[in-house]
């Protein structure tokens, strides 16, 4: 109860801090050089205890350099050495500012985009700051639009999950005025990279992949009457943890943190609509779940990933979720749910998952490179074998 009294009054506090907030900016046009767009191609791997080659000698330890790069606005040409964070492996990384192109040596036929969640919130260190670990270095500084793409792909390469030419880049809308968790201004942000990525790679497959507000922002995408038609290279999406809407969410905390007493989802949802002067509470506005059927996709690969009884997503918002996206008959819907406790493989001790956490679960890694597999996608062949079984079950669920 003194838990609960306390958020309570946190959210109040904050809530006065930022009373004055100024009105909502329009979504500025697009730029998509403001936009730190990265791209990361895997170039070659060897096993734990093997000799390393002496290209992976000189690589960049980590991720930080990148970071620093990012955030001053250098040029970003670079080998990055990362170790799976499980089986150990190391993979020899390029990294470099702008999208691939069709004539670089490595492949380019499949490329994953990656929409990244929302690293550095508003409420998170005053929304300015978040220091995290890259497995080398423990106190890289991640700030609001500066490489919290990068540091994400960079995580997810960390566990198997990304093993093909990936680009990512920074949403300018994580800034608390322009904050709208995955609405129109999100959409056209992702619209405008997959535009560039397509425009000098005419050919690739292009395969989604998004946590929290990013996977919102795809689905939201996918489904947009105004967007959908426009993505014919789109061949599959990964989708992590998606919040449907900030009211969605409000109910998810009051129900998880403050036993759902009547009145605290909307005096919640009236906090997050004065902190986010650019989210739009309309009903008009669109979301996957109003998406008329016409728009949703009817054959496209999709995999969803919900942490049960999480502290921002309820269980039957994702229940609604997947139903709406199998309502077209679509066979290729997979919906993967991780209990909220799991025993990691490598400590063998109960740990709770988080929200947008889910990479760091095996069960996690084995079915989205089986789901990858399957659809031609890039992949750990190791991670595959452990995941068909499971995979094959989900898809009926």
């Amino acid at each position: 109860m003194i838990r609960k009294v306390y958020i309570v009054i946190v959210v109040l506090a904050q809530c006065a801090i930022f009373f004055s907030a100024i009105s909502a900016q329009p979504t500025p046009a697009i730029d998509t050089a403001q936009l730190n767009i990265i791209t990361f191609t895997p170039l070659k791997a060897v096993q734990e205890n093997s000799s390393l080659p002496a290209e992976f000698a000189q690589a960049e330890k980590g991720i930080k350099q990148v970071i620093e790069r990012i955030k001053q606005k250098y040029a970003i040409d670079t080998h990055v050495l990362v170790s799976n964070a499980k089986t150990k492996k190391q993979t020899l990384v390029r990294v470099h500012r702008g999208v691939p192109s069709a004539e670089k040596q490595y492949d380019t036929k499949t490329i994953f985009i990656y929409s990244p969640g929302l690293l550095v919130g508003p409420l998170g260190t005053m929304g300015v700051t978040r220091t995290r670990s890259d497995g080398f270095n423990k106190d890289i500084n991640i700030t609001i639009s500066n490489g919290v793409g990068a540091f994400l792909v960079y995580r997810y390469m960390r566990f198997g999950l990304l093993n093909g030419t990936t680009v990512t880049f920074d949403y300018p809308t994580d800034a608390r005025q322009l904050l709208n968790g995955g609405q129109r201004a999100d959409v056209v942000y992702l619209k405008a990279v997959y535009d560039e990525v397509v425009r000098n790679n005419p050919q690739a497959n292009i395969v989604f992949v998004g946590d929290c507000k990013g996977g919102t922002t795809i689905l939201n995408v996918l489904t947009h009457p105004e967007f959908a038609q426009h993505l014919t290279q789109v061949k599959g999406a990964i989708i992590e943890s998606p919040p449907l809407s900030f009211k969605h969410m409000a109910s998810a905390i009051a129900n998880g943190y403050l036993g759902g007493f009547p009145g605290t989802a909307a005096t919640i949802h009236g906090v997050f609509r004065l902190f986010m002067p650019s989210y739009k509470d309309d009903p008009q506005e669109h979301t996957v779940l109003n998406a008329q059927k016409e728009h949703i996709p009817t054959t496209l690969p999709l995999l969803i990933g919900h942490i049960h009884d999480e502290e921002l997503i309820a269980n039957e918002d994702m229940v609604s979720l997947v139903k709406k996206l199998r309502s077209t008959g679509n066979p290729n819907v997979c919906f993967y749910e991780c209990p909220r406790w799991v025993k990691d493989d490598v400590t063998n001790k109960e740990e709770k998952i988080r929200h947008a956490r889910l990479g760091q679960v095996a069960e996690f890694q084995h079915v989205v490179n089986a789901f990858c597999q399957q659809h031609g996608f890039p992949c750990d062949e190791l991670l595959v074998q452990q995941g068909k079984v499971l995979f094959e079950k989900l898809k009926m669920r």
